[in-house]
């Protein structure tokens, strides 16, 4: 209303002027101290305090009065008076310190000379109390050792040996345990028993190889499910549903070999060597059709048998390795020894084809463990007692080294107590010659480490040693490379042939060890505490049986839980065909001693339904492997691949793991494949040689791997890229399926498989069977699909294999034929060619050949190149004795082969190209060859000077 507006702005008006009138006047005081709260009042005073120094500051500035100048004079004399003062302190201060760090530098190098001294003598008190301490361990050690007194005289050649070990051990504990100071022997009393570890002392520099957290590779969902990996497996899988078990073809052999106990693929994979129970030997070309053929052989002309137990090849396919049961070692060349009518009769050896029969293999070198051929008899290992008896060979290989002709003679030789010895068998495999210079090493050149060790038979020897037990498999890195073993116990030792892997006792040692622990993680469910049901479609009687659509919805709740858990992949999966159910059971990622939460899922396979969801404690477990069944190389030497026995663990039965290391990087691979077994399988594997498996190339299309094996009786194969199972005699899985009628093969049956012009060979053998069965699986696949195969290859190798060489090419059984040359034999055609090239350059240089000189010369090259090659002598016609000369010109004949004398003194005639005398059969250069370098003997200026 009107009336409270008013009373308003009367109000505000005489606020107004009130606050005018206030600030208009100064401030004299009137709130006061008290007029502040007692929290201001600190605050307050310190404002206060502030405003009247600057006060005081602006009075003392503007309104100060001058002193009289006689205060300044006054002042001023102080202030000099006190820095004279000031100087002289610090000038006697600086004087004094520097007395001070003269007279400590003095003593601080006074005090390094004494100290350096008491550290010497220190030292020299400590070797002298550690050399007496070694020596009366040694003395002690050698006066029990060898009941003297006195010790062993310091002229036996073993003196020197002890002192060494001694010196070795303690600088090896030294570089091994630094942070120990006491040794690891056990501390017994003498005469006390000490027990034996059957397992070796893990030493510190050994590095342990495992696959505690590699699932099979069946189970890894998460991999498979990417689209590179299932198209990958998925073509890989309709490939050999593709291929075809062609025809299984059976080689007889005779019945006095009593079966094959060994066979060996050379590097090309062409040509196989089988060894007899009894001795007798046969190499077969794989190449033939429709079997293979016998093209060498070699028969154990006893009575007693002596089975070849190994065999080996050298790189190059033409020499052969075999130890006998009975610790000899032969060394046999592909050469032809000579067709022995009794040999091919008493091994029932047919003739091919073409009428030729097997020729024999030529002898080598022959080395025997009762001639103490594996023992040093000269040199330092010799006098040092370094062996301490006299072992079998278990294994041998050519070693990479190569000389400058591309021989391979020097031999490693493994022996039963894990020694080692590298062979200079040069000489030796020379026979009686005359020759005593060896050919240099172009490759891997041999070390002199000192006095040369000789063997029982003369043969030069190198030692090295590391292995306590047998080694099982020896091969190469990249199959020329350094030395890889493995024995018994699954140690796998990376040997270098270098200077500085010379230990103090003269012999080789390890450049790396490794040791592959066989044994894999499992887990068992507690059995104190009982599994939790979330769902379950069974019912039991003494309940109400739940409605359908009471199971539907419970169903659909578990599967909502089990989706917003995210399990990953499966820990293990189990069908039951009977019940069409698969069982998964999922584990955490972090599994603690004390155990973790397991998801159980069972579906019905054909269709997808859940069954039953529970949960279940699960403690961790190692599962150590009953043996090492057996372990390859594969065909490149980067990998080896080891088949392991593991005996029932529930909820897994027993079954084979096989696993591989690269030795490329000494890692575990990704591979890891399990295959069950049944309770009689499983004892028959663990009596032993009841499995066997063999690694194939790389595949041309695909560009895997695959592992065959023979377990039992049953022939499975499995991909190494994928895990896939590509090859059986079952019934639910993609792939090549075998006839069980056909593949009827007995335990302990043996393969090797080849990969022959891009098809697949495996060949099964045993002791006591005189046949050798051959099974083909021939690849009915289209270009289409062999293309989309290798796409689907080379984007799967992208991701999974990117350091991987990738196999480009194939290898194919193909004809070649000499266009236009009506003598097809490769040397002759090469020679022919070599002879084209030098008649070029001579007319280049002389001027053009005539046309009939042309034709009488490739006429008489013809004849005398087929001579050379085949050994006979044509009959010579007219015309060819009436070939044209050079005389009167200064052209030359042709380059001399190799060994012949080259004469460059001018001389004005030709010589001659009339064909020469028959000669005598003894000779081992027809005689058109003579001819021929008789004539280049005397050639004139013309060639001396294009001579190269």
């Amino acid at each position: 209303t009107l009336p409270a507006m008013s009373a308003n702005v009367r109000a505000l008006r005489d606020y107004v002027e009130n606050k005018y009138l206030r600030s208009g006047r100064p401030y004299n005081g009137e709130l006061g101290l008290g007029s502040y709260e007692p929290w201001q009042k600190k605050d307050y005073f310190m404002v206060r305090d502030i405003v009247e120094e600057l006060v005081d500051v602006a009075l003392d500035q503007f309104f100060r009065r001058k002193d009289p100048d006689v205060l300044v004079d006054t002042y001023e004399q102080l202030y000099e008076l006190d820095k004279k003062d000031l100087e002289n302190s610090v000038l006697a201060l600086s004087r004094r310190r520097a007395a001070i760090l003269i007279a400590e530098e003095l003593i601080i190098e006074v005090t390094r000379e004494m100290t350096r001294d008491t550290a010497e003598e220190l030292r020299h008190i400590h070797e002298m109390a550690r050399a007496m301490g070694q020596d009366l361990i040694i003395n002690t050690t050698e006066n029990v050792t060898t009941g003297i007194t006195e010790g062993r005289d310091p002229d036996d050649p073993a003196y020197d040996l002890v002192t060494r070990g001694v010196t070795h051990m303690t600088s090896e504990r030294k570089r091994l345990r630094k942070e120990q100071w006491n040794h690891t022997q056990h501390l017994h009393m003498l005469g006390a028993n000490v027990m034996e570890d059957d397992e070796s002392p893990e030493e510190g520099d050994i590095t342990t190889l495992n696959y505690l957290h590699h699932l099979p590779m069946n189970l890894r969902g998460s991999e498979q499910s990417q689209d590179l990996f299932k198209d990958y497996s998925r073509l890989e899988a309709q490939h050999f549903k593709k291929m075809v078990a062609d025809f299984l073809v059976v080689f007889k052999i005779s019945k006095r070999m009593q079966g094959i106990s060994s066979a060996a693929l050379s590097p090309d994979q062409r040509l196989l060597a089988v060894g007899s129970a009894h001795g007798d030997i046969v190499v077969y070309d794989l190449w033939m059709d429709p079997a293979p053929r016998p093209v060498r052989e070699i028969r154990n002309e006893g009575a007693s048998d002596d089975g070849v137990a190994y065999i080996s090849w050298s790189l190059d396919g033409t020499r052969i390795i075999t130890i006998n049961e009975t610790g000899i070692l032969l060394v046999w060349s592909m050469e032809s020894g000579g067709v022995h009518k009794e040999t091919i009769k008493a091994l029932d050896l047919e003739k091919d084809s073409e009428g030729v029969f097997p020729a024999e293999l030529t002898q080598l070198l022959v080395m025997d463990v009762d001639e103490n051929d594996f023992n040093f008899t000269e040199g330092p290992f010799f006098d040092n007692q370094v062996q301490t008896g006299s072992f079998s060979p278990t294994a041998a290989a050519f070693h990479p080294s190569v000389t400058l002709f591309g021989s391979q003679s020097d031999l490693v030789i493994c022996l039963e107590n894990g020694d080692i010895l590298k062979c200079d068998a040069e000489r030796h495999m020379m026979g009686d010659t005359q020759v005593t210079l060896t050919t240099p090493r172009v490759v891997s050149e041999k070390i002199q480490t000192g006095e040369w060790n000789s063997l029982g038979n003369g043969m030069e020897a190198e030692l090295l040693r590391a292995h306590q037990f047998p080694v099982i498999l020896m091969g190469n890195m990249h199959n020329n490379g350094d030395l890889i073993t493995v024995d018994a116990k699954g140690y796998i030792f990376h040997w270098k042939y270098k200077r500085r892997h010379i230990s103090s006792y003269d012999w080789f040692v390890p450049f790396k060890k490794y040791r592959l622990e066989t044994a894999e993680r499992t887990f068992a469910p507690t059995s104190n505490v009982q599994p939790k049901i979330i769902y379950t479609d069974v019912q039991k009687r003494q309940k109400q049986e739940k409605t359908r659509q009471d199971l539907a919805r419970d169903r659909d709740k578990a599967e909502e839980d089990i989706a917003l858990l995210g399990l990953e992949d499966p820990w293990h999966q189990d069908y039951l065909p009977g019940k069409d159910l698969i069982t998964t059971i999922y584990k955490p990622t972090d599994v603690t001693q004390a155990g973790a939460v397991f998801h159980i899922v069972s579906r019905y396979q054909s269709t997808g339904q859940l069954s039953t969801y529970m949960t279940r404690i699960y403690k961790p477990k190692k599962l150590p492997a009953t043996s090492i069944l057996s372990c390859r190389f594969n065909s490149t030497g980067t990998e080896i691949f080891f088949m392991l026995l593991y005996p029932e663990h529930p909820p897994k039965p027993p079954h084979v793991t096989f696993v591989s290391v690269d030795v490329v990087t000494m890692e575990m691979t990704r591979l890891r494949i399990d295959h069950s077994l049944d309770d009689d399988e499983f004892d028959q594997c663990a009596a032993g040689n009841a499995a066997h498996f063999d690694v194939t190339r790389p595949h041309d299309v695909t560009g895997s791997e695959y592992i065959i094996a023979d377990i039992c009786g049953s022939v499975v194969g499995y991909s190494v890229n994928t895990g896939n199972y590509i090859l059986g005699t079952g019934q639910n899985f993609t792939g090549c399926r075998l006839n069980p009628k056909e593949i009827n093969w007995p335990a302990g049956t043996n393969i090797r498989v080849a990969d022959v012009h891009g098809r697949f060979m495996i060949l099964s053998y045993m002791k006591k069977q005189n046949f050798v069965s051959v099974l083909k699986l021939q690849d009915k696949n289209t270009t289409s699909d062999r293309q989309e195969m290798w796409e689907a290859y080379k984007q799967w190798s992208d991701v999974y294999q990117p350091q991987r060489w990738r196999q480009e090419q194939t290898m194919r059984h193909l004809h070649w034929a000499l266009s236009g040359r009506t003598y097809v034999d490769a040397e002759l055609y090469v020679r022919h060619l070599l002879y084209e090239v030098m008649d070029r350059a001579i007319q280049q240089k002389d001027g053009k050949y005539d046309p009939d000189e042309i034709a009488a010369y490739k006429k008489e090259d013809k004849r005398t190149l087929q001579e050379m090659v085949l050994g006979v002598q044509f009959p010579r016609s007219a015309m060819t004795s009436a070939a044209p000369t050079r005389q009167g010109t200064q052209q030359g004949s042709r380059l001399p082969t190799a060994g012949s004398k080259v004469s460059t003194r001018p001389t004005t005639k030709a010589p001659s190209r009339q064909p020469p005398q028959p000669k005598s059969r003894d000779s081992k250069i027809p005689n058109g060859e003579n001819s021929r370098q008789a004539s280049r003997g005397n050639t004139g200026n013309s060639r001396g000077q294009t001579q190269r």
